[in-house]
């Protein structure tokens, strides 16, 4: 992992000439992510990055950000196969986790997201709704913070969080907001996606807006990005068939029924 932070840090000032800057970070908070892998019925972990700036924030998985600032640099393909080749065998190599890129209010009173889904990025817009919390009076200490509970209902499932006062942000991970401090812990209450508060530090680093690529966006709209997803999910081989023109029926796959869902439930599937 030193080997590819070192190159990180070594691609990282051609990448900002390409990058387009939203705001400058003050904070960061960083989240340990579980959550269930869908086609594989396993558990999954990601490391996310919260960058908190004074008109919006963006939310990310630092594993995703580190692969796709190396391969959007000049030569940055020839450095990744060579990281692949050393580090394959234990699996230390840049490689994505969760695609997407989170951005709250940006524009103002919306949230902006961009991600991937097969070959292609998509990028939509939607309000920013933040949950109809529910302020419980049981409390307890995560990472030094004194943490209160709430608990919501938001696009299909059932949340119970922590938040402390003694941070007064009104921000937390992926799309949860709208508490009176800084969400540290939260969880969905079947136990499929949690996100635990693992560090903060003060920052000053640019937000950029998705990814350093900077690809060519398919706009689109969430329930439409979520079906598309589903039906990648149920038959990955096929949706790549098509979009690629590479033909898997060697691999006499067939589409799957799902037993898992999405982490929002709200879409036509």
């Amino acid at each position: 992992m030193r080997t590819i932070c070192l190159f990180f840090g070594i691609f990282l000032f051609s990448l900002c000439v390409r990058a387009q800057v939203i705001d400058t970070a003050y904070m960061e908070c960083w989240y340990k992510f579980s959550y269930i892998k869908l086609k594989l019925e396993t558990m999954g972990e990601d490391l996310m990055v919260l960058q908190i700036g004074k008109n919006c924030s963006k939310f990310y998985s630092q594993y995703t950000h580190e692969s796709d600032s190396l391969l959007a640099t000049p030569g940055g393909m020839k450095v990744w196969r060579q990281l692949f080749e050393a580090g394959f065998a234990t699996g230390n190599f840049p490689h994505s986790r969760t695609l997407s890129y989170i951005h709250k209010n940006y524009p103002e009173n919306q949230i902006t997201v961009a991600d991937q889904n097969n070959l292609s990025h998509y990028k939509f817009t939607e309000d920013l709704e933040k949950q109809n919390w529910q302020i419980q009076p049981e409390t307890k200490e995560i990472l030094g913070f004194s943490c209160q509970k709430a608990d919501c209902e938001f696009r299909g499932r059932k949340y119970e969080a922590w938040f402390t006062p003694e941070i007064p942000i009104d921000n937390g991970p992926w799309k949860f907001a709208g508490l009176p401090g800084l969400i540290v812990a939260v969880a969905d209450t079947a136990g499929l996606y949690q996100f635990e508060l693992t560090g903060i530090n003060r920052s000053e680093r640019p937000i950029y807006f998705g990814y350093y690529s900077r690809p060519k966006y398919v706009k689109t709209d969430r329930k439409t990005f979520l079906n598309a997803c589903w039906k990648y999910h149920s038959d990955s081989d096929g949706q790549t068939k098509a979009v690629s023109s590479v033909d898997f029926s060697f691999l006499d796959s067939k589409p799957v029924k799902l037993k898992y869902d999405q982490m929002e439930t709200d879409y036509p599937h």
